[in-house]
């Protein structure tokens, strides 16, 4: 198994996540961050499947790529036995119904547009990909139902659907025939056509003199000092300082991408409860400084 583009965790629920912490959200962002917060569960659990299952495999999640102009997103491609295969992953909170290919919400029997449309706008626009580039590969479109609580009802196998109990022996029994074929040419067409950012992505917007301070905890609650070298969330998890610090700047730094990095700012940043001493010296080990004494800014080690 070879995952030549990690699984990374939705940007937009994170941002939307921290919003609500930091600063609250209107009516219609707590809808969007319910529904990025569903997408990136089911991509959460897909990722760990295909992690645990697949075995010769080359393994791309969440392509993002143009082509003329039209922009189109895959959750995940996966490369088993020289053939292409395309998920698109679904968390949904509804029980379905699948006729002809088509899905429907049981309780209402209303068609759910958005599934179809996505699949064949997708489908169209890779296979274009494909023949622009010379590159002929058997290519396969599945939805994947991630939610083990909901039933999808009425699928054959022409429907190309997996439910959350198919997923593991599916990846299973297709990722057991080795490739006999080279696919640097693909990667290079991927590559070059694939985006950093989607430019539909939501634009979140922090004002850093109103934003809350503090580290949160994954579970978002705040997190306390313990012990001198310990900090501790009230869920039971614990962090040693570095990863105190690691969390602290993080979200620092993408939410506040135009603020300078200062000693003085992270001790406030953390609400204090980290010394000026200590941030200095892990500052001092993992950035490069600017400037001297309490006028130092930092930067990342990777950046320009």
């Amino acid at each position: 198994m070879d995952i030549i583009k990690p699984f990374t965790q939705n940007s937009t629920a994170y941002l939307l996540q921290q919003k609500l912490l930091r600063h609250g959200l209107t009516e219609h962002e707590t809808k969007e961050l319910r529904k990025h917060q569903d997408g990136s569960r089911g991509e959460t659990w897909f990722a760990r499947a295909v992690a645990e299952n697949c075995d010769e495999a080359i393994i791309y999640f969440d392509l993002v790529l143009t082509l003329m102009g039209k922009e189109f997103q895959i959750d995940c491609l996966i490369i088993m036995h020289d053939e292409l295969y395309i998920f698109e992953v679904k968390w949904t909170n509804h029980d379905i119904i699948c006729r002809n290919c088509t899905y429907y919400f049981l309780d209402s029997n209303v068609e759910i547009i958005t599934y179809s449309q996505q699949a064949v706008r997708t489908k169209q626009l890779f296979r274009l990909l494909l023949e622009r580039n010379n590159l002929h590969y058997s290519t396969y479109y599945y939805h994947v139902f991630a939610n083990p609580d909901r039933k999808i009802y009425g699928i054959t196998p022409d429907d190309r659907c997996l439910t959350y109990h198919d997923v593991t022996p599916f990846l299973q029994q297709c990722s057991r025939v080795p490739m006999f074929y080279d696919h640097t040419a693909l990667h290079r067409t991927l590559m070059k056509h694939a985006l950093t950012h989607s430019r539909y992505e939501q634009t979140v917007i922090f004002d850093y003199k109103q934003a809350a301070r503090g580290v949160f905890c994954p579970c978002s609650q705040l997190i306390s000092k313990a012990t001198n070298k310990n900090f501790r969330c009230r869920c039971g998890k614990t962090f040693t300082t570095r990863e105190f610090l690691d969390i602290a700047l993080y979200d620092f730094r993408t939410l506040f991408p135009e603020l300078p990095i200062s000693v003085p700012a992270i001790h406030d940043w953390c609400l204090k409860l980290v010394s000026e001493r200590t941030i200095r010296r892990y500052l001092m080990n993992y950035y490069v400084p600017h400037g001297n004494k309490r006028a130092t800014t930092y930067q990342p080690a990777n950046s320009k």
